[in-house]
């Protein structure tokens, strides 16, 4: 098995044994490895860093083909998928946007089943449904917030999926719909593999209020159903968002050409980056204390506040608050109005290292963008 990763992966991999030998030819820092033919997962350390940090190893390579290869696109396989273009097909079963709903992407074997809490009773004895409905699979259960504006999910599995969530029906109030992933050849190791990965990117992406009240352990599989399942879970975290799920999600490695915002009211300073999937305020930024949390503040941001700090996103320090990891807010305005505790413009607010708003830099995007100059746009635009 050969592939290209990072140095400190094929390092890691060849004090686990799993390396027969490597090489590195002129391609900047990445090496080539020959992999031991037959390794498996359980050859690492059962120590949970060892084997944590061995799948990280794994997560920041692409498979293709048999499983046999892997070439490092510098990033996580999650992200590698997401800057793939690809179509998504959505099928309304009942004509409803948000009804039920089956999801499937041309050339993979994955189909994804939504369900409204309040269908579910009929749809798991409806002939094509009852089918994903009992096959091996995983799921997410979703539902609203008591605290503000995070979501809160459980994440499962079945095998089949139909008797867990015929439990939860009657057992777990909050849902308000699943998430339902099957796929061809899955077995039972396989959906114990996805569970434990979600559960733990939910942990460390923090966007949402998780039900889950255990870590689910890695099962042991071998290196090529680890990349297989790697890839399937890729295809997974792109379908989520599409669907109105971004528990898992969680900031991209960022880009030096990003720029940077800052925002300084109140006695703190706070830096950030707007990203398609929203704006990132990173690791080391203040907020303020609850002092400073002013009476026209929304009740869903006293909520979201506290749940960050719940959830160890923000830790005090002193007087003021202080982020603890990048963290990616639905907007520029939620991203301003968490460390200066109200409501406030984010547009208005973030500012560059010249002094301009990210409100005039979009407005001078849009004012200089080609189909304008070329009169395309319209006179009331």
């Amino acid at each position: 098995m050969a592939g290209w990763t990072r140095p400190a992966d094929i390092t890691t991999m060849r004090e686990h044994g799993l390396l027969l030998s490597t090489n590195r030819p002129n391609v900047g820092q990445m090496t080539y490895g020959v992999f031991k033919k037959g390794s498996a997962f359980s050859h690492a350390p059962k120590g949970a860093a060892a084997r944590r940090c061995f799948l990280e190893a794994l997560g920041r390579a692409c498979w293709s083909g048999s499983g046999t290869s892997l070439r490092s696109f510098g990033d996580s396989p999650m992200n590698a998928f997401k800057s793939r273009p690809s179509s998504i097909h959505i099928f309304l079963a009942d004509g409803q946007p948000d009804g039920l709903r089956t999801v499937e992407k041309p050339g993979w074997t994955g189909l994804a089943v939504v369900c409204p809490r309040s269908r579910f009773p009929e749809v798991k004895a409806i002939d094509e449904f009852a089918r994903e409905f009992n096959s091996t699979g995983v799921y997410v259960l979703r539902g609203p917030s008591e605290d503000g504006d995070l979501p809160t999910i459980y994440v499962g599995e079945g095998d089949p999926t139909c008797p867990r969530l015929e439990e939860h029906y009657l057992k777990k109030d909050f849902w308000t719909s699943v998430i339902v992933f099957t796929g061809k050849n899955l077995n039972k190791a396989h959906v114990q593999y996805l569970e434990s990965r979600l559960v733990s990117l939910a942990r460390d992406a923090k966007r949402c209020v998780l039900n889950n009240s255990k870590n689910p352990q890695l099962p042991t599989l071998s290196i090529p159903d680890t990349a297989a399942m790697e890839a399937f879970l890729g295809e997974m975290l792109v379908i989520y968002p599409v669907l109105g799920l971004t528990a898992f999600e969680v900031p991209r490695t960022r880009d030096p050409s990003d720029t940077i915002f800052h925002l300084k009211r109140k006695g703190i300073v706070a830096r950030g980056y707007d990203k398609d999937e929203g704006f990132v305020v990173l690791a080391g930024s203040e907020a303020v204390g609850n002092k400073g949390i002013t009476s026209s503040a929304s009740e869903s941001l006293v909520n979201l506040r506290k749940s960050l700090v719940k959830q160890g996103v923000l830790v005090a320090e002193g007087d003021h608050f202080k982020f603890t990891q990048d963290y990616t807010f639905n907007s520029p305005s939620q991203a301003a109005s968490v460390p200066i505790g109200h409501s406030v413009s984010g547009p208005d607010s973030w500012k560059d290292d010249q002094g301009r708003t990210l409100k005039a830099i979009q407005q001078a995007a849009i004012g200089g963008s080609a189909w304008q100059k070329a009169g395309l746009a319209s006179e009331g635009g």
